[in-house]
C-alpha cells in the first residue's frame, strides 16, 4: 500500500515539474548559460582533437567564454 501512495504522488508531481522546465526553458538566462555549455563542450572536443599548436588558441577560447579547460594529464 505505501508503494502505492508514493507512486500516486510522483504522479501526481509530474505536471507541476513539467510545468517548472518549460518555465526554464524560457528562461532568457537560463538560455544563455545552455549555450554557453554547449559551446564549452564544442570546444573540449576541439581542445582534445587539436595539435599541440592549435590548444593554446583553443584555451584562450575556452578562458574568453568562461569555460574550464580539461587539466592535461
Amino acid at each position: 500500500m505505501r508503494e502505492l501512495g508514493i507512486i500516486c504522488v510522483l504522479l501526481a508531481a509530474i505536471p507541476n515539474l513539467a510545468a517548472c522546465e518549460s518555465s526554464w526553458s524560457k528562461d532568457p538566462q537560463f538560455q544563455k548559460q545552455l549555450k554557453r555549455v554547449q559551446e564549452c563542450r564544442e570546444l573540449q572536443v576541439k581542445l582534445h582533437q587539436a595539435s599541440e599548436a592549435g590548444r593554446e588558441e583553443i584555451t584562450k577560447s575556452m578562458n574568453a567564454i568562461g569555460c574550464t579547460a580539461p587539466a592535461s594529464g
